[in-house]
């Protein structure tokens, strides 16, 4: 009984390859057939925030199965591997992918003939994020897998697969004041420039806020709005400050500590590194007056107008 099996199973065999082999392309009808369906899967579809210059890698899998009957290209045992062609697609320009294989070979053994079977193999997707990626923006990449005709075995597509990724906030900027001090006379007034440039690889809000209340004989006009800054561009927060005007003899110092705080516009959680920055304020009379007291003019005075007395008398006896 086992020896009939054998002898008709080569039989079927023998039927395939000629079905294969001796009928033209064009006009090829198959006594036996198979089909075949392909699936492709990363082992991990959400690969996360990865920062500007930085790498990872992720395993695809790719399962491809054939029904019963399958018979490939070639005679008898030497029965020629299915190609699979794995291509990736939707890369954003601020990152890159690599497949470490591009062309798979899945091989089908005599043996799974009459009872069809399936194999599995495997590409490592390497992804990089550029140094000069945006921050924040999302990457959505297909990749596709596609199982090519084989003998008798019908060509099949798999879903694409979607493997999700972020790039990295990069936060930085650079910080000059016009003047690190002032110097007023009482009831003047001017203003500082504080310019700020984003170095950061998104748009940024910046703020300024003075961490003191002790505001001695001056008043500070602030910016009542936060600062967009775009990506490489400058912008300018001015301060107004007035000395308070004094009849009074003034000689006062003012440090006035301030902070600049910035975050990614529209992402409040993003934050940047603060900056400390320092103004001082010298708000100082042009001439104090001297005091004097009344008594010494009275009596400036009057030693005045005895020297005058004494020297009109003198001169009285000398003629």
């Amino acid at each position: 009984m086992s020896r009939l099996l054998v002898g008709a199973g080569i039989l079927l065999v023998l039927i395939a390859n000629l079905s294969v082999i001796t009928v033209p392309t064009s006009a090829r009808i198959y006594l036996l057939h198979s089909t075949s369906t392909l699936a492709i899967a990363p082992e991990k579809s959400d690969l996360g925030i990865l920062a500007p210059g930085e790498s990872t890698t992720v395993t695809l899998n790719i399962n491809y199965q054939y029904t019963k009957f399958a018979k490939p290209k070639g005679f008898l045992l030497s029965g020629t591997p299915t190609r699979i062609n794995v291509t990736v697609e939707n890369v954003p320009s601020w990152c890159t992918v690599e497949l470490d294989k591009k062309v798979l070979y899945a091989s089908i053994p005599v043996s799974s003939f009459f009872k069809g079977g399936n194999v599995t193999l495997s590409v490592k997707a390497t992804i990089t994020v550029l140094e000069n990626a945006p921050g924040y923006e999302k990457a959505n990449i297909k990749f596709s897998a596609m199982a090519e005709d084989n003998g008798n075995i019908k060509g099949s597509t798999a879903e694409p697969c979607i493997v999700t990724l972020k790039s990295d906030f990069v936060s930085g900027i650079d910080v000059e004041m016009d003047r690190y001090w002032l110097y007023f006379k009482p009831g003047e007034s001017g203003d500082v420039s504080i310019n700020i440039t984003n170095r950061g690889n998104m748009p940024i809000v910046a703020k300024l806020t003075i961490n003191t209340t002790d505001l001695d004989k001056i008043s500070i006009i602030m910016p009542s709005d936060q600062v967009e800054i775009p990506v490489n561009e400058t912008r300018c927060i001015k301060i107004g400050i007035n000395a308070e005007d004094s009849n009074e003899y003034v000689n006062n110092q003012t440090i006035l500590p301030m902070l600049l705080t910035y975050h990614a516009k529209g992402y409040s959680d993003l934050t940047g590194t603060p900056e400390d920055l320092s103004l001082t304020v010298l708000v100082k009379s042009a001439k104090k007056p001297i005091p004097i007291d009344p008594f010494i003019i009275v009596a400036i005075v009057a030693i005045v107008i005895v020297a005058i007395v004494a020297m009109a008398v003198y001169i009285k006896r000398r003629r």
